[in-house]
């Protein structure tokens, strides 16, 4: 009897923790529903407002002319041929999301949603600096190219090549850990490729400043040879 009533009462127990989670659940999910609905709202309003904005940016800088001093001075290329002002205003876009997101995610109930969205509001900013850092290093990297190819010097093709890529390459690096990955193997990959080429480029000047002054200093020691007699 007494083992009857232990299974009673503990049945009991388990329903009606049973049937205050289905409650909880119940009135919880309606909240939670309203609440990531009012977060779609306010991310899709984040878009469309973003993309005003982008368009707003883009004829500013376009009036500017700043299509037209790419263009002159050969950037294009070097962002896959999108106009500069575009870019310009597809990051502006960006961040005006960032900022209906982060006011998105106050709205959200579900744990794991509101997790994935924080995650999202905290590392989105990383990747767009990441991006502008190295988007400007390709585009400083091409200019500074176009200058050194502009000039008259018998290595100017090679210089060119290399001096673009160590820009672009500290560019990629720096955006890299900007966004939060461990670089350290391309620093030590740099220094230990620069260190090569310095030691490269000394060589062949010496080489060059040796030959060019090898029949003076032979004159040199000659006349030295004589006064010594």
């Amino acid at each position: 009897m007494a083992e009857e009533n232990f299974l009673v009462a503990t049945a009991r127990q388990v329903g009606d923790s049973l049937i205050a989670a289905i409650q909880h659940l119940i009135t919880g999910v309606p909240d939670a529903l309203v609440g990531l609905a009012i977060a779609i709202i306010f991310i899709a309003l984040g878009w469309v407002i973003g993309d005003v904005f982008k368009k707003l940016v883009a004829r500013v800088l376009q009036a500017a002319n700043i299509d037209e001093w790419a263009k002159e001075h050969k950037l294009k290329d070097a962002i896959a041929g999108i106009p500069l002002s575009e870019l310009i205003g597809s990051f502006v876009k960006l961040y005006v999301i960032l900022i209906f997101l982060e006011q998105a995610t106050a709205f959200v109930l579900l744990g794991s949603i509101r997790t994935f969205l924080n995650a999202l509001v905290y590392y989105i900013p990383l990747v767009i600096a990441g991006l502008i850092i190295l988007v400007l290093g390709v585009l400083l990297g091409k200019f500074v190219r176009n200058k050194v190819e502009a000039t008259q010097h018998k290595f100017k093709k090679a210089a060119a090549n290399i001096v673009e890529f160590i820009i672009i390459y500290v560019a990629l690096v720096i955006a890299l850990k900007r966004i939060g990955i461990d670089v350290s193997l391309l620093e030590y990959a740099f220094l230990v490729a620069f260190t090569v080429f310095v030691v490269l480029i000394a060589v062949v000047i010496g080489l060059g400043v040796g030959t060019a002054f090898k029949e003076d200093a032979k004159d040199f020691v000659a006349d030295l040879k004589k006064d010594l007699r």
